[in-house]
């Protein structure tokens, strides 16, 4: 008993935090042998849980979309920017001698611009009014906000 050893140490630690522990919540209940005045609070009470949880995943999706989603969004705009340029630069040039050699002459005179009906969506539930989903376009961001929704519901 007379050599400090890492595991004596972080036992006798623990047992002087579980007793400040214990002294705080006698005085903060103003607790005694017949009785408490106020009822210590429950940490572990369901909404103080689901509090925490929220404000965790909260700090979580934060993070994520700034240091991981915004500048992937950022790289792949650039990229997206400087392919298109290079696509249309070269289907300015060289398009017509491409569609001759590969024989797709027939495909470049449909008009994809008229169609004489309406576009119709074809997704099982497109019609559906009840309890609608507020989803959000491709280009923005999945994060975990998002999936706490989902899982939630």
């Amino acid at each position: 008993m007379t050599e400090e050893t890492p595991a004596k140490v972080c036992c006798l630690l623990g047992t002087s935090l579980f007793s400040l522990f214990f002294l705080f919540a006698v005085a903060a209940s103003n607790a005694g042998f017949s009785g408490t005045e106020t009822a210590f609070p429950d940490p572990f009470a369901p909404e103080r849980v689901m509090a925490v949880v929220d404000n965790l995943s909260t700090g979580y999706s934060q993070f994520l979309q700034a240091n991981l989603i915004q500048p992937a969004t950022e790289s792949y705009a650039e990229l997206a920017d400087n392919y298109n340029f290079v696509v249309g630069e070269i289907a300015d040039q060289y398009g017509q001698q491409i569609l001759a050699y590969t024989g797709l002459q027939a495909l470049a005179e449909i008009d994809t611009g008229q169609t004489s009906q309406p576009i119709v969506p074809k997704v099982a539930g497109a019609f559906t009014s009840a309890n609608q989903a507020k989803y959000k376009p491709l280009s923005q961001a999945f994060n975990v906000d998002d999936l706490y929704w989902v899982l939630m519901r």
